[in-house]
């Protein structure tokens, strides 16, 4: 697992916006908007939503559950507490998992990813950090990288729509073992799902 030193890959564009994949953390890249995995009972704890929750400070968590009762598959909208001295204005939390520490229902996780980018898009952002949604330190490296063409696949399905302003998005892991599969990813989704 990465430390906090983010480094970034290459970029590949869609469009007017590049992709990159990121390794580190994901209160630590340098975008507007962060969307991170959440769940309905907008508790935050272990792994990297406790990096979230440090970083982030417990007002967002406090905001966070303003919004309750969280549905399942649904995105919610929250500031981003100490993180705007970062330059980051909102975390957008795809909830997908019915509480800290339980699995993400992954056929929820595309419309959790779709809400969390329309949120992003009203916010007026112009660049996001996503994390693998669904993904926990005890997922497999091979189920990471399925979940992570689910976030790619919804990703680009949003850059399609000319009502976002992205102009960066950055698919973050915390894994090293994971760049290389999934700068793949974005590279072949490139080549199979965009024209230019």
């Amino acid at each position: 697992m990465a430390g906090s030193n983010a480094a970034q890959s290459h970029l590949v564009r869609f469009g007017r916006t590049t992709i990159e994949v990121a390794i580190g953390d994901l209160v630590d890249q340098p975008v507007a908007v962060l969307i991170a995995t959440g769940n309905k009972r907008a508790m935050f704890g272990a792994g990297a939503a406790s990096t979230l929750w440090s970083a982030a400070g417990e007002d967002v968590e406090r905001e966070l559950r303003s919004h309750a009762p969280l549905e399942m598959g649904t995105a919610v909208i929250t500031g981003s507490g100490r993180l705007t001295e970062r330059v980051v204005t909102n975390i957008v939390h795809a909830i997908v998992a019915p509480a800290l520490g339980e699995p993400a229902r992954p056929l929820l996780i595309p419309d959790a990813i779709e809400q969390a980018l329309d949120l992003a898009t009203e916010a007026g952002a112009r660049s996001i950090a996503i994390s693998i949604i669904g993904a926990s330190d005890s997922t497999s490296p091979d189920e990471r990288v399925g979940r992570a063409e689910v976030v790619i696949d919804v990703l680009i399905a949003h850059l399609r729509t000319r009502k976002h302003r992205i102009e960066r998005g950055i698919l973050v892991s915390r894994f090293e073992d994971d760049r290389a599969p999934l700068e793949s990813l974005v590279v072949r989704a490139r080549e199979r799902r965009w024209t230019s």
